[in-house]
C-alpha cells in the first residue's frame, strides 16, 4: 500500500522537473505543457469517489490491483510517448488508475485481519522527492533530466510498481462493503462532472 501511495504522490510532482525539456523535444505549446500536469491531477481528483465506490462494491483488492496495473502500464506509455497529445492522453489514463487504487489502500489496511503497527506515511516522502525549494537542490532536477532525458521521470516508478503489483497479488486479501449500496450511476456522473468543473 505504501508503494502505491509513494508512486502516485511522486508522479504528481516529479513531472514538473522535465516540463521544459518535454516542451522543447516534443514541440509542445505552453497550454499543452500545462495539460501534461493537469490531465493527471484532474482525472485523479474527479474519479476518487468513483474509485472508492467501485472498490467497496466489487472488491478493494480487485480495484487496487486493476488501478495499479493500469497506472504502471501507462507509466511506460508516457515514457514512450511520440507526441504531446499522446502523453496527455496517457496521463489521463494514469490518473484513472491512481483513482482506482488510492481509495483502496487505506480500506485494505483497515480491513486486515491483524491491525498493522504503522499506517502509510510514504506518500509524504513521494510528494517531497519531486521539486524542492532551496539553494542546494535547485540544480539537481536539471542535472537528472539532462543526464537521463525526460522519459526517465516515468521509468523510475516502473520497478516500484512491478514490486507493488507482485506483492499485492500474493499478500493482499479481498474485502468489500456492499451492504445496502449500489453504484448509483447518475450520482457518480454528477459527482465527476462537479469535481471536474470545481477543479
Amino acid at each position: 500500500m505504501c508503494f502505491a501511495l509513494f508512486m502516485v504522490m511522486l508522479d504528481g510532482t516529479v513531472v514538473n522537473l522535465a516540463l521544459k525539456t518535454i516542451q522543447v523535444k516534443l514541440g509542445a505549446t505552453f497550454s499543452e505543457v500545462q495539460w501534461i500536469v493537469d490531465a493527471f491531477v484532474l482525472a485523479l481528483a474527479s474519479l476518487l469517489l468513483t474509485g472508492g465506490t467501485l472498490g467497496d462494491l466489487f472488491g478493494r483488492r480487485k480495484a487496487f490491483i486493476g488501478g495499479l496495473a493500469l497506472f504502471n502500464r501507462r507509466l511506460g506509455l508516457c515514457a514512450l510517448a511520440p507526441s504531446t497529445s499522446f502523453l496527455i492522453g496517457a496521463r489521463v489514463v494514469q490518473g484513472i488508475g491512481g483513482a482506482l487504487m488510492l481509495p483502496s489502500t487505506l480500506s485494505i489496511i483497515t480491513n486486515l485481519p491483524r491491525p498493522p503497527r504503522a499506517r502509510p506515511g510514504d506518500r509524504h516522502v513521494g510528494r517531497h522527492l519531486g521539486p524542492r525549494p532551496g539553494r542546494r537542490t535547485a540544480d539537481r532536477p536539471a542535472r537528472w533530466v539532462d543526464r537521463f532525458d525526460w522519459q526517465s521521470i516515468f521509468w523510475i516508478n516502473v520497478p516500484i510498481g512491478v514490486v507493488a503489483l507482485f506483492m499485492a497479488v500474493l499478500f493482499v486479501p479481498e474485502s468489500s462493503d456492499r451492504a445496502g449500496r449500489d453504484l448509483d450511476l447518475p450520482g457518480q456522473v454528477t459527482a465527476v462532472v462537479g469535481l471536474v468543473a470545481l477543479t
